[in-house]
């Protein structure tokens, strides 16, 4: 949670097949865990969450896989899950 009110959470999800049935699913609270609002990306398919940081309300940073061959990378949001931008060059520093 970034506070009492925000949080974030996700599933794992795989990298195994090509059903988007099994991709992570990543949500966000705005009401201290009452309801949750999926915050998937459209234009970036994130297929699995290693790991999920929560830096502030806004800001999450993720280690995940994507698209089609499952690529790693560190995987961002400034706009509460609005907007994602994959980062290949921030990978090793989510590790």
């Amino acid at each position: 949670m970034a506070d009492a009110k925000v949080g974030y959470r996700a599933t794992p999800g795989t990298c195994t097949g090509n059903s988007t049935a099994t991709d992570s699913v990543i949500e966000l609270t705005t009401d201290g865990g009452a309801t949750w609002t999926n915050v998937n990306p459209t234009d970036l398919r994130i297929r699995s969450v290693e790991k999920l940081i929560v830096v502030d309300d806004s800001h999450v940073d993720l280690l995940a896989t994507y698209g089609a061959s499952c690529t790693e990378s560190a995987i961002s949001t400034f706009t509460q899950g609005e907007f994602w931008q994959a980062y290949p060059n921030r990978t090793a520093a989510l590790k």
